[in-house]
């Protein structure tokens, strides 16, 4: 894992598709454990992650992050899968979602849920305050910068 701010670290990169690349990000500024945002794409990084104090809390942006390895990261780390509701069923597949949201808010640890619906029905964004004054912001793949170099909307007609 790489050290990409004070309290913020990335996984490798994790290709789920041919032209994706993609990370996950643990942020170990949370008063009641770190943070997993999105999903590791593999076990690979779990050594590291367990060294850095592991995982208390996931946060899913949308259902696209779902997938197999929700539950070994719930069983490894009895982290507490947090979730859109609108996207239970789909996510619930894979794992059952201890905490759903679907308005606005900031909850117990400080980290704004922003619904961003458009990618997906229940696309959601979080904005969390770093401990070093920095703010991040987790999008997902609702915005991203293609080839091209244009930042870009997501968006999936339907």
């Amino acid at each position: 894992m790489k050290q990409i701010r004070g309290d913020l670290w990335q996984t490798r990169p994790y290709s789920p598709m041919p032209g994706m690349t993609t990370h996950a990000y643990l942020w170990t500024g949370a008063p009641d454990g770190n943070v997993l945002f999105y999903s590791t794409g593999t076990d690979d990084d779990f050594d590291d992650l367990d060294t850095l104090g592991g995982v208390a809390h996931q946060y899913l942006t949308h259902q696209d992050e779902a997938g197999a390895l929700l539950t070994r990261i719930a069983h490894h780390f009895g982290a507490r899968l947090h979730a859109p509701a609108r996207e239970r069923d789909t996510i619930g597949r894979f794992a059952t979602p201890h905490v759903l949201f679907e308005h606005r808010h900031v909850d117990e640890r400080g980290v704004a849920v922003i619904p961003t619906p458009g990618h997906t029905p229940g696309s959601t964004s979080f904005l969390v305050p770093g401990t070093g004054g920095e703010t991040y912001l987790f999008v997902g793949d609702t915005v991203f910068r293609p080839d091209d170099g244009d930042w870009t909307a997501g968006y999936i007609p339907g």
